[in-house]
C-alpha cells in the first residue's frame, strides 16, 4: 500500500480486528487502486485477459473475494498481511480465470467445431502454461511461496520483501534467484518477468 493510505487502512483493520463493524465499502475504496496495480502486470502474461476491463473484472473479483473473506472473520493484522492475502486472492482469480477459458475451450472442441487456428493454439498453450504456474506456487510451501508473493504478485522491491519477510536482503534475494531458478526449470523459461 503506497503511505498515503497505509494509516487509513490500518486504522479499519484495527477497528476490525476489534470486532467493530467498519463499513466495507471503505476498505474497498482504500484498497481498490492497489488491488488494480497488483492486477495489472499479472494479465500482461495472460493471452486472452489483456484488456484494461479485464484488469477490472479481476479486481473486482478480488474485491468481492475479500469482502466474504472478511465477511468470514478473516482478520489481517496489518496492511502488509492484507497485501498478502490480497496476492493469495488474486492468485485464485486469476486460476478461476484460466480454468473458466480452459473449460470453454474444450466444451468448443467437445462440440466439433472447426479446427483451431495456429495462433490460437498458441493462446491454448499459453492459458494452460498460466494455470500450471499458478497451481505450482499454490503448491509451494509457505516459505518459498511468501516470495512469489511478496516479489511476484505484489512487486516488491528486494529492500521492501526483505522489510516483510524479516530477512536480510541478500538472503532473501537469494531466495528469491533459487525459487525462480526451480519455477523456471519446471516451466522451460521465466515467468516472473
Amino acid at each position: 500500500m503506497t503511505l498515503t493510505i497505509a494509516a487509513p487502512v490500518q486504522a479499519w483493520l484495527d477497528a476490525h480486528r476489534a470486532g467493530a463493524k467498519p463499513p466495507v465499502n471503505d476498505l474497498c475504496s482504500l484498497c481498490e487502486e492497489r488491488v488494480r496495480e497488483l492486477v495489472q502486470p499479472r494479465l500482461r502474461t495472460f493471452p486472452l485477459v489483456v484488456q484494461d476491463s479485464q484488469t477490472t473484472e479481476v479486481a473486482n473479483e478480488a474485491l468481492l473475494r475479500l469482502l466474504a473473506a472478511l465477511g468470514r472473520d478473516v482478520r489481517p493484522q496489518s496492511t502488509l498481511d492484507l497485501e498478502r492475502f490480497l496476492a493469495h486472492i488474486i492468485r485464485r482469480v486469476l486460476l478461476d480465470m484460466n480454468r473458466a477459458i480452459q473449460k470453454r475451450r474444450s466444451q468448443v472442441g467437445a462440440l466439433g467445431d472447426a479446427p483451431v487456428a495456429a495462433p490460437e493454439d498458441e493462446d491454448r498453450i499459453e492459458t494452460d502454461l498460466m494455470v500450471a504456474f499458478h497451481e505450482y506456487i499454490e503448491a509451494l510451501q509457505p516459505d518459498e511461496q511468501a516470495l512469489f508473493d511478496v516479489f511476484y504478485y505484489q512487486g516488491k522491491t528486494k529492500l521492501e520483501a526483505a522489510a516483510l519477510l524479516g530477512l536480510p536482503p541478500t538472503t532473501v534475494h537469494a531466495h528469491w534467484v533459487k525459487a525462480r531458478y526451480r519455477a523456471s526449470k519446471k516451466f522451460g523459461r521465466d515467468l516472473t518477468d
